[in-house]
């Protein structure tokens, strides 16, 4: 059933028509999940090549909504829409849990229509190649947003974390959020890559 999922989420993506303005968009939101996925699946830290580091104003923490034990440091490239934010829960305990999600920064305009179907269709694509690999599978999230889709690989990463990575769009709005994580669950633990010298300190 899953298997049929993904095919008939590439058929639909297929026929939807590719407009030949603004790909960029488009490839760059895909080079960003990629390398959040690629980390918190491998449990490496992110490439971050070819971006610099995003200073967090209060407009920006405002915008996001930092909440109580989350940490995080923003990565993207001049005059793009799209960053990666790079975060990490840590319980009481010390031991971290890590998100790496997509974001659109403060004033960036909402997601048109063909925007929004653009990056379903470059999500389901690139969900489907995962899955023909046979390590990975559909995991779509809860039902949040209007469109949650999902995909994480089968097994657990090297922290004993289940791991998703997700597309959800809220198409009244078009609000929209990527990323990946590592789903809290007992024995799901790792080290801080954001503060590593705090870890190498303990």
């Amino acid at each position: 059933m899953r298997r049929f999922a993904g095919i008939l989420g590439v058929v639909i993506a297929s026929a939807i028509p590719v407009p030949l303005v603004a790909a960029d968009m488009y490839d760059n939101w895909l080079d960003l999940w990629t390398r959040c996925r690629i980390a918190v699946e491998t449990v490496q830290e992110v490439d971050i090549e070819d971006l610099s580091e995003i200073e967090i104003t209060e407009e920006i923490s405002e915008e996001l909504r930092n909440r109580p034990g989350f940490s995080y440091r923003i990565w993207g490239r001049d005059g793009d829409d799209f960053v990666i934010l790079e975060g990490e829960w840590r319980a009481s305990e010390g031991t971290v849990r890590r998100g790496c999600d997509i974001r659109r920064l403060p004033g960036a305009p909402a997601l048109s229509e063909i925007e929004e179907a653009m990056l379903i269709r470059t999500f389901l694509i690139a969900r489907y190649a995962l899955i023909a690999n046979r390590t990975h599978e559909v995991r779509d999230p809860d039902y949040v947003f209007s469109i949650p889709l999902g995909v994480g690989p089968i097994d657990e990463n090297a922290n004993g974390c289940r791991v998703i990575s997700s597309l959800m769009i809220h198409t009244p709005s078009g609000h929209f959020f990527s990323g990946t994580g590592e789903q809290a669950r007992s024995g799901c633990a790792g080290s801080s890559f954001l503060y590593p010298e705090e870890e190498a300190g303990r």
